[in-house]
């Protein structure tokens, strides 16, 4: 058991690196889309430093994209801090993806500080979370994989309660928005289908609320 999961994390590690490379291609677009898909072949593992080096020269080459400065988050080191504390302390935006408003980078960046300096960042973050801008809520719900901060996934996880719009959609809610998104994250097991489209009844939404309050954040 233990030698098939190493071959499957040395495999994927191997893929990750073919997407990594293109991290500091030559145009924004390809860098902010390679970020995109390293983030979602990488997951939350700690990044290395072959894997945090790339990272970072993408975010100096202008890479755009809130999950590049999550990433750095995971890497831990103290160069990679160092680019964080800049960021967090700039006027710049960042995006989630290119269908989804800017929110600060130096939110961002505070969220990706909250695995090494959680005590310095936490109240600004937890302030973000206070009366969130339908923007800022939604960068939440995307980044909660980012989030071991107990205090600040309890804050994200009442965004079930928010019925604004979804910013850039029609019909569905921040509530509807939250809950595949916190269902993955806290591995919740509802009993109705979990989809990322349409609506959820308030029955669903208070069953996800229950399941919620029952996990140790």
């Amino acid at each position: 058991m233990l030698v098939a999961f190493a071959l499957l994390s040395n495999a994927q590690e191997k893929d990750c690196a073919a997407v990594a490379r293109d991290l500091t291609a030559a145009t924004e677009d390809a860098r902010e889309r390679a970020s995109r898909a390293f983030a979602q072949c990488w997951g939350i593992r700690p990044l290395g430093a072959e894997e945090a080096g790339a990272v970072r020269k993408s975010v100096a080459m202008g890479n755009g994209t809130a999950v590049a400065l999550l990433l750095l988050g995971l890497a831990g080191d103290e160069e990679s801090r160092k680019v964080l504390e800049a960021k967090r302390a700039g006027g710049g935006s960042v995006k989630w993806d290119i269908d989804t408003q800017p929110v600060s980078e130096g939110l961002a960046a505070s969220v990706a500080l909250l695995r090494s300096r959680g005590n310095d960042v936490r109240a600004g973050v937890l302030q973000a979370l206070e009366k969130p801008e339908n923007a800022v809520a939604r960068f939440f719900l995307d980044a909660v994989e980012y989030v071991e901060d107990r205090e600040v996934l309890g804050r994200i996880g009442l965004l079930l309660d928010d019925t604004r719009r979804v910013p850039n959609e029609f019909r569905r809610r921040l509530c509807d928005y939250a809950v595949p998104r916190l269902v993955r994250r806290f591995g919740l097991k509802p009993s109705f289908e979990v989809r990322d489209f349409g609506r959820y009844s308030d029955a669903q939404l208070e069953e996800v609320r229950r399941l919620l309050r029952g996990t140790s954040r």
